[in-house]
């Protein structure tokens, strides 16, 4: 199955295997997977971030600490979509978790983050849309701080939940459901 939806604004692009799409807007050169991915990767871009936003660090966690743990996550995560993709008895589904932590019922459209499986508070979201089982489309990502508890807080995660708005109501009204259940068909 494939996704191919776009309009003047944006387009929603492969990243793997027709499981994982990724929103490509018009003024970017790359998705927001790969912009998502280089921006982390980039220890000054990071380190300002963390400098701007070093209230939000816990007591103990000095930013070059919390550099430390982003990069880490970064492979992690990287790491487990690949793993994902390329066995075929992983799902995608194991990835994402619903945004809403009440959210107890699987649904199309869903509002889903992605974070690295490790044993410690976690720096990186990784935001999608989850249209069907272990089917998703990225929207975009954030470093989101251990003190940073709602999206809507600050500006940087309050513009990923934005997106993810935006892209939902997107693939609803452009009956991106409708074409999936007719290329199963």
């Amino acid at each position: 199955m494939k996704i191919n939806l776009k309009t003047d604004l944006m387009k929603i692009v492969t990243i793997f295997a027709n499981k994982l799409y990724a929103v490509q807007y018009k003024n970017q050169q790359l998705n927001e997977y790969k912009r998502i991915i280089e921006y982390w990767s980039d220890p000054e871009l990071v380190e300002t971030f963390l400098i701007d936003n070093q209230e939000d660090l816990p007591d103990g966690i000095t930013i070059f600490k919390a550099l430390h743990f982003i990069q880490e996550e970064i492979d992690l995560i990287n790491d487990k979509i690949d793993e994902i993709i390329h066995d075929p008895s992983k799902s995608l589904d194991q990835f994402f978790a619903p945004l809403n932590n009440h959210e107890y019922q699987e649904r199309r459209l869903s509002q889903r983050k992605g974070k690295a499986d490790i044993n410690r508070t976690k720096y990186l979201r990784l935001y999608a849309i989850r249209i069907e089982p272990n089917m998703y489309v990225i929207t975009g990502g954030a470093i989101k701080l251990p003190l940073q508890h709602m999206m809507d807080e600050k500006s940087h995660t309050k513009k990923e939940l934005e997106k993810l708005n935006k892209i939902k109501d997107y693939l609803k009204e452009n009956g991106v459901l409708v074409m999936i259940r007719f290329m199963n068909s």
